[in-house]
């Protein structure tokens, strides 16, 4: 729908001016780590396969649900699913040192 094309072209728009800023901040603060994560893959799998995470498909329709508290904020078992991916980027971003 052309809503959707709307909100992600936004939502990419945001994320190349989030990476420029923080490859920016990286460069000039090189004692830091820096980490960008974007959720757009994780809730594009979220909404398209509920069931997966233990939502069903009904959830993803209801603005103040299983998925979304308000139609925009996430709910408290969606932050957990942001939680677990989170920490296995964590974990292998260490790995990987």
């Amino acid at each position: 729908t052309a809503l959707f094309r709307n909100v992600e072209s936004s939502v990419l728009a945001w994320n190349e001016k989030l990476r420029q800023a923080a490859d920016a901040f990286s460069a000039s603060h090189l004692d830091a780590s820096v980490v960008v994560w974007s959720s757009w893959e994780l809730f594009m799998q979220l909404l398209t396969e509920p069931q997966a995470f233990g939502f069903e498909e009904a959830d993803v329709g209801q603005e103040a649900g299983a998925i979304f508290a308000d139609g925009l904020h996430p709910t408290t078992a969606v932050h957990e699913i942001i939680a677990r991916e989170l920490v296995k980027l964590f974990d292998e971003r260490d790995r990987s040192l």
